[in-house]
Parts: C-alpha cells; sequence; structure tokens
C-alpha cells in the first residue's frame, strides 16, 4: 500500500483560480514562443541547406555566366546603336545630295536589319557614301 499524501491549501478558493487562470496564460505564452522558436529552426535548416550548396566553383561559375551574359548584351546594343546611326545617316546623306534612289535606299536600309551581324560589323568603319553603296548593292 502506498503512502497517501495530504495537501493542505490554504489559498481561498478565488485566489487559487485567479493564480490557476495565471498559470495557464503563462503556459499558453511559453507555448506560442516555443512554437515560435521550432518555427525559426526549421527556417534556418532549410536556409542553411541552401547555403550548403554555395560552393566557391557555382560562384565563380555563376560570375563567369553573367560576365558573358553582360559581353553578350554589350555587343548586341553596340550593333542595335551601329544599325540605327548608319541607317539614319545614310538616308539623311541620300536625302540631303538629292539622290534619286533615295527612296530606293529606304527599302533597301529595311532588308538589310535582318542581314547577319557579321555583315554589318565588318562594314563598321565604312563612311556615308559607302555604306549608301553597300546597302543599295545587297537588295
Amino acid at each position: 500500500m502506498e503512502p497517501q499524501v495530504i495537501q493542505i491549501d490554504n489559498t481561498p478558493p478565488e485566489s487559487r483560480l485567479e493564480l490557476e487562470g495565471r498559470v495557464a496564460e503563462l503556459e499558453r505564452r511559453l507555448q506560442k514562443y516555443a512554437d515560435r522558436i521550432v518555427s525559426a529552426e526549421k527556417k534556418l535548416a532549410e536556409a542553411n541547406k541552401r547555403l550548403e550548396n554555395i560552393t566557391p566553383h557555382r560562384v565563380e561559375k555563376f560570375l563567369n555566366e553573367m560576365r558573358e551574359d553582360a559581353s553578350h548584351l554589350h555587343d548586341r546594343l553596340q550593333l542595335m546603336v551601329l544599325k540605327t546611326c548608319v541607317m539614319s545617316e545614310t538616308y539623311r546623306f541620300a536625302a540631303g545630295i538629292g539622290s534619286p534612289r533615295a527612296n530606293e535606299l529606304i527599302g533597301a536600309m529595311m532588308s538589310a536589319v535582318d542581314l547577319p551581324d557579321g555583315w554589318w560589323k565588318a562594314r563598321e568603319a565604312y563612311d556615308l557614301g559607302r555604306w549608301f553603296i553597300a546597302f543599295l548593292e545587297e537588295q
């Protein structure tokens, strides 16, 4: 037979209910904070997994790809500027000298927009007269 423990509680019932309510409120708060800590630990574990995948080799590879992309974009923009400037200045040149072929030049230039980039780059140093002839020859 086990000994019985008799507790004598002199706390008035109202005070005991108030204390139990406070304890329950503290337990709820403690559980809320514990849940937040667990959630933060899960997020940290996920972030740590992702960070483990970041290696110097991957960072270097990513940066090299970015450099290549930037270089490609630079080349495309340079070519776009070349095409725009050459076409507008060549037309102004043709119209300025009163060439009867100025209107024919517009169609030739529009067709030349679709020519390979190499065609444009090979003629980059041309003066306006040579561009005028190059466009009409390509038609």
